[in-house]
């Protein structure tokens, strides 16, 4: 009686060790299919033209160029957050237009001249069209992301000295606090001479 009970503990036991290591292939399997489905589905191989008067996407997967006429533009905005480069564009009728590139999911090429082609021509635009076409400020870009630093520093400090002086603080909460510091000063720190120009 004894020796059943305990075939069957190790057969449960064989059964959710296998279990468990299946379960971390199929979530693995996901994972990867999700992101090559969410590659496929999200990402449209393109070439942007900054023209005197507007800007021309060129699609390589459709016959369809997309215009984005300059007098049609009410303000644009260029957002850079690590991998992700990013140009929102809103026309007078309320509609948005992005033109987005990440590095997650292939070879973003010279987007930072892209930026360079769109501000001269969006400058030179504007000088005859003062009314459209406004450079906006991303959040990295205004002076509140400033102030955010301050108070993302003081919490650091904080979580550091709690945990030097013994406090109930543990090293994986610092770990995280600098993990989270460091993913918001990349950003900052490269949003420095645009945020320069904006207060200037």
């Amino acid at each position: 009686m004894v020796l059943l009970v305990g075939f069957v503990r190790l057969l449960e036991l064989d059964g959710s060790i296998w279990i468990k290591v299946m379960g971390g292939a199929t979530l693995a399997v996901g994972a990867i299919g999700g992101y090559l489905l969410l590659k496929w589905l999200v990402t449209i191989p393109a070439q942007v033209f900054v023209e005197a008067e507007q800007l021309v996407v060129h699609f390589k997967s459709r016959p369809k160029t997309l215009l984005i006429p300059f007098i049609e533009v009410a303000h644009f905005k260029y957002k850079s957050l690590r991998d992700r480069e990013e140009f929102v564009f809103k026309l007078e009728n309320g509609r948005n237009i992005k033109i987005s590139s990440n590095k997650l999911f292939g070879p973003i090429g010279d987007f930072i001249g892209l930026v360079q082609a769109v501000e001269n021509a969006a400058n030179k635009y504007r000088q005859q069209n003062p009314l459209v076409l406004k450079r906006s400020c991303s959040f990295f870009e205004r002076p509140a992301s400033t102030v955010l630093l301050g108070v993302a520093t003081i919490v650091l400090l904080m979580v550091f000295g709690k945990l030097l002086l013994g406090g109930n603080a543990s090293a994986g909460s610092l770990i995280g606090a600098i993990g989270a510091y460091i993913s918001y000063l990349g950003p900052w720190l490269a949003a420095a001479d645009r945020r320069k120009q904006a207060t200037s």
